[in-house]
């Protein structure tokens, strides 16, 4: 039985998946490491050419044996939190490690990652190293000391987030949301913990496309780029009882710090149509009180972080 699956729920996949393939086979076979890792590649119903790019690497990688490529495709789009699901489901090792199929971990990532689980057990909601993983944890908190808001904003990112598949659960997954991974992270920190791996070598998280651009890609965002789905998720958590007002305000805070970050830089790129639907779709939260309150705090901290570089 592997250790760790690598799993990646993909849509349209093709441009890198055959990377993200070859990455783990090289470091295995670089680090003599066998039956260690299995990779999922979970495909939700693409319409390039993702299938036959999966098939020729499992076709490469059979006389070499170096780590197990399962491939799973959906007859039809069953919408990303069923991919998600699904993708976890088909894992068969003690961990999971989430990635996106565009985001590559550098050389001796997987090695790295072998050398601190083959002989030891962890319990906690696990974050290994990303190259923009000081954007989200500088963007935090009121403090940078809240770490719920950190496990959010990081967790949203999927890529290089590790969890005990035995301890997963999906009872706060909003149903068509894109942030179901939100649901399953933050329940499973709330009763776990959290440990945070920093490696030299990190998952490759950077894009290089516009803001604007990431409307209309393929994981069909929104004009509030999901913002919302984001916090009606944590929304959760608080109707539930199981975070507090508190927790609740820093998580809305950190939300809208981004999205006013976003909000300008749609504005710089004089993309003004998008951004002003984009600003009025964010405020479709249910406590306005706590929504503008949150949101004038954040608007104060931009004001201050950009005043103090002309200082």
């Amino acid at each position: 039985m592997t250790k760790i699956s690598i799993v990646i729920p993909t849509f349209n996949g093709e441009r890198n998946i055959k990377k993200q393939i070859a990455t783990l086979i090289n470091d295995c076979k670089k680090g003599g490491i066998f039956n260690f890792y299995e990779i999922v590649i979970c495909d939700n119903c693409s319409e390039d050419n993702t299938k036959k790019v999966v098939k020729e690497c499992i076709k490469r990688n059979h006389k070499n044996k170096v780590v197990k490529i399962k491939y799973y495709s959906s007859k039809v789009n069953i919408g990303y939190p069923l991919n998600f699901i699904q993708s976890t489901k088909l894992a068969e090792s003690r961990y999971i490690l989430f990635l996106c199929d565009d985001n590559i971990p550098e050389k001796n990532f997987y090695i790295d990652t072998y050398s601190v689980f083959k002989d030891r057990k962890f319990d906690e909601l696990c974050f290994f190293s990303t190259n923009n993983i000081n954007n989200y944890k500088r963007n935090s908190s009121l403090n940078n000391s809240v770490e719920l808001a950190y496990v959010m904003n990081r967790g949203s990112i999927l890529s290089g987030v590790l969890v005990r598949k035995s301890k997963i659960k999906y009872k706060y997954i909003i149903k068509d949301g894109l942030y179901p991974q939100n649901g399953v992270f933050i329940d499973y920190y709330l009763e776990h913990g959290l440990k945070i791996f920093n490696f030299k070598s990190k998952i490759n998280c950077k894009t290089y496309e516009k803001i604007s651009d990431k409307f209309n890609d393929r994981m069909n965002r929104k004009e509030d780029l999901a913002v919302i789905d984001k916090i009606n998720t944590i929304d959760i958590f608080y109707k539930k009882k199981r975070i507090n007002i508190i927790n609740l305000f820093v998580c809305l805070y950190t939300i809208y710090y981004w999205s006013i970050d976003i909000f300008l830089t749609l504005k710089k790129q004089k993309k003004i149509t998008i951004a002003n639907n984009f600003f009025e779709a964010i405020k479709k939260y249910d406590r306005k009180l706590l929504m503008h309150l949150a949101m004038k705090y954040a608007l104060l901290k931009t004001f201050i972080s950009k005043l103090k570089k002309y200082v």
